[in-house]
């Protein structure tokens, strides 16, 4: 799909669009602001314009739009907060994207004697069906039980 200089995107004439729109807007806004009532009330008989809005919500609106610019990100993380799962919840560790490892962390047996990892051959390959000695094993997620214990058991060891 090749595009010529002259050609114009959808993106762009809606961008343009929404600039003249915003402009005209904000143009007519200050206009009824910061206008007399006697000269809208001019206006009012040359074209037949029976009812405006109160003349406070030139001050509300904006007011209200900058409250909430400034409400808006602190309600977001108040959700964010109130959807995570709590600290010492399971969930915090394991999820949906989890990859929990075959055979006890896929590749990598746990020592508790020695209180080492050691590596050790898998039993089988997911991409080739079968394993190649020394090969690297598959990424997965090491249970935190194990985890734990290997660094609590090397802290019993320094006390």
């Amino acid at each position: 799909m090749s595009s010529t200089p002259n050609q114009k995107s959808n993106n762009e004439s809606c961008g343009y669009v929404t600039f003249v729109l915003s402009n005209a807007f904000a143009i007519l806004y200050a206009l009824y602001a910061f206008l007399p009532d006697s000269l809208i009330q001019q206006i009012d008989e040359q074209y037949g314009i029976t009812h405006y809005p109160p003349r406070e919500l030139a001050v509300y609106i904006p007011t209200y739009l900058v409250i909430l610019f400034f409400c808006v990100p602190i309600m977001y993380m108040g959700l964010n907060m109130l959807s995570a799962p709590k600290v010492d919840d399971v969930c915090a560790i394991w999820d949906t994207r989890s990859n929990e490892c075959r055979d006890n962390h896929q590749g990598v047996k746990f020592d508790a004697c020695t209180s080492d990892c050691k590596c050790v051959q898998c039993e089988s390959s997911e991409d080739t069906g079968e394993s190649e000695p020394f090969s690297i094993p598959s990424i997965c997620d090491l249970d935190v039980r194990l985890v734990n214990q290997y660094m609590y058991q090397q802290l019993k060891k320094l006390d």
